[in-house]
């Protein structure tokens, strides 16, 4: 029974996250205090504001991507090829979803940055808590934008790059997460 690389790289990057989520668990209580264990976990609270930018939005860039490409291919090149009125509306919804997901993190992002600064600000202590907020919404908000791009071209048929990518990404961001604490 051979195995598509669709397969292949959904299970790889799943398995990943079935790992990394237990071992990033165990590093917290390790390397944090419990005073910025409460800020790690209120930082993760505060950023699912994110969820609010989306609804739902990459689900159906997905499936008008899908939509679309089902009357086209890509050639040896990468390049997209069918009927042109396929192109031209897939292409349409190519602009229209890079746009919505910038105005999405332009208003969204900004939003949960000052919400998260002014729950930290009220609580005077010793913790440097303002530039790891900045990195972590500002890296929210670039993972925001990649997943609505990512979103798109899995509709175009290219799940296995979509699942490497993601794989590689939840890869680097674990080990990135880690050597921080």
């Amino acid at each position: 029974m051979k195995i598509s690389k669709d397969l292949f790289f959904t299970g790889i990057n799943q398995f990943w996250k079935i790992i990394s989520g237990p071992v990033v668990l165990i590093f917290i209580p390790l390397f944090l205090t419990p005073e910025t264990q409460g800020y790690w976990f209120t930082f993760i609270s505060i950023s699912a504001l994110s969820i609010f930018a989306d609804l739902g939005f990459t689900n159906i860039v997905l499936q008008f991507s899908a939509h679309e490409f089902a009357y086209l291919n890509f050639d040896e090149n990468f390049v997209a090829s069918g009927s042109d009125i396929h192109l031209k509306r897939l292409s349409s919804f190519f602009k229209f979803t890079i746009k919505w997901a910038l105005i999405m993190a332009v208003i969204a992002f900004p939003f949960i940055l000052m919400t998260g600064c002014v729950i930290f600000s009220r609580k005077n202590d010793s913790v440097s808590w303002l530039l790891p907020w900045i990195f972590y919404v500002t890296g929210s908000g670039i993972n925001f934008f990649n997943n609505t791009l990512l979103a798109f071209f899995e509709g175009c048929n290219q799940v296995a790059r979509v699942q490497r990518i993601r794989f590689e990404i939840a890869l680097v961001n674990t080990f990135i997460m880690l050597s921080m604490l």
